[in-house]
């Protein structure tokens, strides 16, 4: 529940929301377009609320809906896998920042790597 002192931020919301509608693949570049705000002004309300960029907020919504939604799908990067990076490189490099684990080590888990994290 919001308080004087901490005001819900609807500007915010609707950019985090439409961050987690697009499944984080989403031009950042746009948000200032879309909110008729500055990017200085997104960029602040992010690191102020979550304390990460908008970019680094959309690399994690696009990794939780690409990568962990598809974990069997990790072992064979291909056209048919229905991953939308860019290419096998930007693959790799964003499951290995924010899991610490190769595409392969991720999808040997037997449990979800949410599991995984929370029991250390």
């Amino acid at each position: 529940m919001p308080s004087e002192s901490n005001p819900i931020d609807e500007l915010f919301e609707k950019m985090v929301e439409h961050i987690e509608k697009s499944k984080g693949d989403c031009s950042i570049r746009e948000l200032p377009i879309l909110f008729n705000t500055s990017a200085s002004t997104i960029e602040r309300k992010f690191k102020k609320n979550l304390g990460i960029t908008p970019k680094k907020y959309g690399m994690l919504v696009r990794f939780v809906n690409q990568v962990l939604a598809k974990r069997e799908k990790l072992n064979s990067f291909n056209s048919n896998s229905g991953f939308i990076y860019f290419d096998q490189a930007h693959f790799i490099k964003e499951v290995s920042k924010f899991s610490g684990l190769t595409p392969k080590q991720l999808a040997s888990f037997k449990i979800g790597i949410q599991e995984v994290y929370s029991k250390k």
